[in-house]
């Protein structure tokens, strides 16, 4: 008996220092990158998202000026995307060195329904995948229970936390 409690103590003491951990990498990473609120947006910018540079084709308000629909173009490859951000979001600015990125980790086709996805420093619970030809349809749930639903190339590097 002491020995399970002594394992599930550890156990827990790990996850907590997991937990810790990442948070101390999300908040490196926003202090180090320059950042704007999605609705802020305009064509021409360009933006990090899952590791790819993408660059701002079109950006359209919701009615309720909550979300915004972000359409453009890889810029690396130049195949098209969309994804739907919270208005009040922080993207990151890309920057020259961050053109070139080795994909890491997992990519969206291989992203599942439970995944937890690190997504411009938001933890972003999936609930549903849909895959269509070389593009990859993601809904789910962010920390705070919001919805959000991102479109990516198949072959998009994603970083799945767990």
């Amino acid at each position: 008996m002491i020995r399970l409690i002594t394992r599930r103590r550890l156990a827990a003491m790990e996850e907590e220092l997991a937990q810790a951990r990442r948070a101390a990498q999300v908040a490196r990473s926003e202090a180090a990158r320059p950042t704007r609120r999605a609705g802020s947006l305009t064509p021409g910018d360009r933006v990090l998202v899952s590791g790819r540079v993408l660059v701002v084709g079109e950006v359209t308000g919701s009615p309720m000026g909550t979300a915004v629909h972000v359409r453009g173009r890889l810029e690396e490859t130049g195949a098209p995307w969309s994804t739907v951000l919270v208005s009040d979001e922080l993207v990151e600015v890309a920057e020259h060195q961050d053109l070139v990125q080795p994909p890491t980790g997992y990519t969206a086709n291989e992203v599942v329904a439970g995944d937890v996805l690190l997504f411009s420093g938001h933890e972003l619970t999936v609930t549903a995948v849909e895959r269509r030809g070389g593009s990859v349809r993601i809904q789910g749930r962010l920390e705070d229970d919001a919805p959000w639903v991102a479109v990516l190339a198949g072959d998009a590097p994603v970083e799945v936390v767990r």
